[in-house]
């Protein structure tokens, strides 16, 4: 399969797993992760090849709206990355699949973090489909590149 179809094809609808499926070796590689003394460490650089510079990363907590709710809610903190530079950050938004979280900016000043649940493009090329996985329709947004600013690679409960 040619790495465009995964970018071009028609959104299909993404089967929310249940806490009980989920482990953090869903999320990372377990090369990416090691841990000592109470210490858990991810090695971006194995998640996120091809970076020339060490990504931004962001440990914000997640405000309570309830729209992400099962997988993680109020007061978690999620694990956000971004490049450092406009060509990584590309880099970055290119590894996004139907199935991550990331953090979009419909409007300046408003912050969004759902999952992708459709990649499609149109004459203005790629963009992507969100939904709050407690939402009960997507989100009205076709969501460009450039309005993408974070993605997720963990939550810490």
């Amino acid at each position: 399969m040619c790495w465009m179809s995964k970018i071009f094809k028609k959104p299909t609808p993404f089967k929310k797993p249940t806490p009980l499926e989920m482990s953090p070796s869903d999320w990372l590689p377990l090369k990416a992760i090691t841990s000592g003394n109470g210490i858990l460490i991810v090695d971006v650089n194995q998640l996120l090849p091809g970076l020339a510079k060490p990504p931004k990363i962001w440990i914000p907590s997640i405000p309570a709206t309830g729209s992400m709710l099962w997988n993680f809610s109020h007061e978690h903190n999620n694990i956000l990355v971004a490049g450092s530079d406009e060509i990584d950050h590309q880099t970055i938004i290119d590894y996004l699949q139907i199935g991550d979280i990331a953090v979009y900016e419909p409007s300046p000043m408003m912050l969004i973090i759902h999952r992708v649940i459709g990649i499609s493009s149109d004459e203005q090329g790629r963009y992507f489909i969100f939904k709050g996985d407690n939402n009960p329709i997507e989100d009205p947004y076709r969501v460009r590149d450039k309005q993408i600013k974070w993605v997720s690679i963990g939550t810490i409960f």
